[in-house]
């Protein structure tokens, strides 16, 4: 390094100072330009566009707006959906009527997609079931899961009071499932007070009967 001064300087304690940093041309910009006064962002606008100040992109974020790919309206990100650390490309109203296309011209293939995430998911699919069922009986409902209540209970029967194997899956007559112990159907409740763990045939031979 004091070497190097020393050639281009004659004194190796002499620094070189930089030469000054220059901006951008373009008002507002504030980056650092090259030989053309612009920097690398409008050069490659100038490139693409043939014009350094090109009308803004869609998808690109600027000031908290992005601009639809679809209506072309330059919207604020709350209305996209965030996806994978960025947002969607299209807003939210343009979304579902893209997804809405996508169903309607792809029937057997969407109810088939349909099919096979339920399937994964059996728990989730009976206890929104359930949730469906109750709130169309418009009594109250609460997100009961399943398996909070076989825990609470201990995994014991609330019927006959006999234990519950974890192994057992429905429709094994042992495997567990959720009762009403007021059945919904006489106005219980969906909620964690008015369920209780049971196995299946317990729950299909107690019905809507009210428990003394």
């Amino acid at each position: 390094m004091h070497y190097n001064r020393m050639l281009r300087n004659g004194d190796p304690s002499i620094r070189t100072l930089r030469a000054t940093i220059e901006l951008c041309t373009v008002i507002g910009c504030g980056k650092p330009h090259d030989a053309r006064g612009l920097c690398s962002a409008h050069v490659t606008s100038l490139r693409r566009h043939g014009s350094a100040i090109a009308p803004r992109a869609r998808g690109r974020i600027v000031d908290g707006n992005k601009i639809c790919r679809d209506c072309a309206e330059d919207l604020p990100l709350s209305e996209f959906y965030p996806v994978a650390k960025s947002w969607n490309s299209r807003c939210k109203p343009c979304l579902a009527i893209q997804r809405k296309a996508y169903r309607d011209s792809r029937p057997d293939i969407v109810r088939a997609q349909s099919r096979a995430s339920a399937a994964k998911r059996p728990l989730q699919r009976r206890d929104a079931a359930r949730k469906r069922r109750a709130t169309l009986r418009e009594v109250t409902v609460e997100d009961v899961e399943s398996m909070a209540v076989y825990d609470r209970d201990g995994w014991a029967c609330g019927i006959c009071e006999i234990g519950i194997p974890r192994v057992t899956v429905w429709p094994h007559p042992l495997s567990p499932s959720l009762d009403h112990i007021t059945a919904i159907s006489r106005g219980g409740h969906h909620s964690y007070s008015n369920t209780q763990a049971a196995h299946l045939a317990c729950n299909m031979s107690k019905g809507a009967r009210i428990p003394a």
